[in-house]
């Protein structure tokens, strides 16, 4: 149910950022002046530290991460979260790739970019495919730990990382930042919806109409989504 709403709430938000898009509305004013402002205060430095940044958000980069801690899940008997995790990661990019394809919004202008780039710019495929992957790879970390603060910590940390990467494309002059925003609801959008597919999964396995085996599965896979449990108090 949550991961359905998600899912449409991020679809209907990109729909009315295309919309201002198309019209030329408030949406292609702010971008104009975020990229003019962005491109004045540029300096060496910086521009190194999200020329490396920007590479956390490189479908190479995420393939290494996400097919390292698949591995690691399968290993230790977890390997619905490692479906999760594959599922997440390459059906952002997927998806990213059909709407760039789809609506072929122009880039900013070359004289902006201090990066090679290619195709279109909306959605940002950077930008969605680390939503999907650290979103899920928080999710999948903070359900094995024991204490609010390690849990605050872990998504605290994913969130800062995937604007970083976000932030980075419209600072590198590749993306416009409606790009970007657009590419955060849709990697959340779509990390919501695989939670809520494998959840809702869970719950009709343990119906009552289900077999003896699949309840049994659904035990198993019930334990795995639980997590642990709190510790307890002294």
């Amino acid at each position: 149910m949550i991961g359905g709403a998600t899912g449409f709430g991020a679809l209907f938000a990109l729909a009315k950022v295309w919309d201002s898009i198309t019209e030329h509305g408030a949406v292609v004013r702010v971008d104009q002046r975020w990229l003019s402002t962005l491109m004045t205060h540029r300096t060496p430095w910086v521009t190194t530290a999200f020329r490396g940044i920007a590479w956390l958000g490189d479908m190479r980069v995420l393939a290494g991460i996400v097919g390292l801690t698949a591995i690691i899940l399968v290993l230790r008997h977890v390997r619905i979260y490692a479906v999760l995790l594959v599922a997440a990661t390459a059906g952002a990019a997927t998806l990213a790739v059909i709407l760039k394809t789809a609506l072929a919004r122009p880039r900013p202008p070359v004289s902006a970019h201090l990066v090679a780039t290619a195709g279109a710019a909306f959605p940002s495929g950077h930008a969605t495919q680390a939503a999907a992957c650290y979103g899920a790879l928080a999710w999948v970390v903070a359900r094995q730990l024991h204490r609010r603060w390690q849990r605050i910590l872990i998504w605290s940390g994913a969130i800062a990382l995937v604007g970083l990467v976000g932030f980075s494309r419209v600072y590198l002059g590749v993306h416009w930042p409606s790009d970007v925003g657009s590419g955060w609801a849709l990697g959340t959008g779509w990390i919501a919806v695989c939670v809520g597919v494998l959840l809702a999964a869970r719950s009709l396995l343990q119906g009552p109409w289900t077999l003896p085996s699949a309840r049994r599965s659904a035990v198993s896979l019930n334990k795995t989504y639980s997590g642990p449990e709190d510790e307890p108090r002294s």
